[in-house]
């Protein structure tokens, strides 16, 4: 008997799209599957749209609690050996099961599998771009520096041996996004990783995309990262300088994605903090510039018309 995956996909709201991500289940060439749809407290009628599958999937409503906790009771109602969490808006490529699950079958130590993923515009499905992953040139034993240094391994080419959430926890809760980079790094460097050449799943770009929130994406990557170095040592002793580095870096991006939101005195907080762990990144010159810039239509509207302007943040 083949071993069972579950396919765990979470869903808050968005019915245009969980019909095709379930379509991309039922078209694998593997058959041995189970779909557990868990709704996070959604607002619009998902039930009905998921009415045309219901013979094919289980389906759990929970409160509106965010993604990993979605996550997490995936796993809980999910019986699988291995497991596949799929985003409602993405879709897997037909041999996806096929090939992952000999993956690992033939890896019985590793702790997943992943691949590279197609990005597609939700405005022209067939236009697909390779999303080559974050290490996939490297040996399992880098793994864990390459995602920590570049978390780009698109969540839904990824499929997990069940035990390895015994190892390494479950996902963190208490990230506002980015629990998907964090779960990927505490499970390798916990156990071996293996790339599969083939590219499992496609990710729909479009402007609902939670990536969209930089604030609270960079802010999760920040504290995912310090969590991590700081309860493995030896991780941490790896990387050296290249850490301070890392964290200069997101520190970095933060202050930009702040600047974009119009919170100045946060962006100055992030830049000093950048520039105090690395002076790659920060040129302050550029940035009083940049600052300047933000300000100057206040300073401009206090000249003309002497109204203070309002205290910025």
């Amino acid at each position: 008997m083949k071993p069972l995956v579950s396919i765990i996909v979470p869903v808050y709201n968005r019915i245009e799209y969980i019909g095709e991500a379930i379509e991309s289940v039922l078209a694998q060439t593997y058959g041995n599957y189970e779909i557990v749809i868990i709704d996070d407290g959604s607002v619009v009628d998902i039930s009905g749209v998921l009415s045309s599958f219901q013979d094919k999937i289980h389906y759990v409503v929970q409160g509106h609690k965010g993604l990993a906790v979605a996550r997490n009771n995936g796993i809980h109602h999910s019986t699988g050996e291995y497991l596949v969490f799929l985003d409602d808006d993405d879709l897997l490529e037909p041999k996806k099961l096929e090939i992952q699950v000999d993956e690992l079958e033939k890896r019985p130590d590793a702790g997943f599998v992943f691949s590279d993923a197609y990005y597609f515009d939700d405005r022209d499905p067939s236009n697909l771009s390779l999303n080559p992953a974050s290490g996939r040139d490297k040996r399992s034993d880098d793994f864990a520096e390459a995602i920590f240094f570049d978390p780009n391994v698109k969540f839904s080419a990824v499929m997990f041996r069940r035990h390895c959430f015994d190892k390494a926890g479950f996902f963190d809760e208490y990230l506002a996004q980015h629990e998907d980079g964090d779960i990927l790094l505490r499970v390798a460097l916990c156990l071996p990783t293996v790339f599969s050449s083939y590219p499992s799943a496609r990710i729909r770009q479009h402007r609902h995309n939670m990536s969209s929130n930089l604030v609270a994406l960079y802010r999760s990557v920040l504290e995912s990262g310090q969590k991590i170095t700081n309860s493995h040592p030896e991780f941490k002793a790896r990387l050296g300088s290249r850490a301070n580095e890392r964290f200069a870096e997101i520190h970095f991006q933060l202050g930009k994605a702040y600047i974009r939101n119009g919170m100045l005195k946060k962006a100055f907080i992030q830049f000093l903090e950048s520039r105090r762990l690395s002076k790659k990144f920060v040129n302050p010159y550029r940035i009083f510039s940049r600052l300047s810039r933000r300000f100057m239509p206040c300073i401009e509207k206090f000249r003309k018309t002497g109204n203070l302007p309002k205290p910025v943040d």
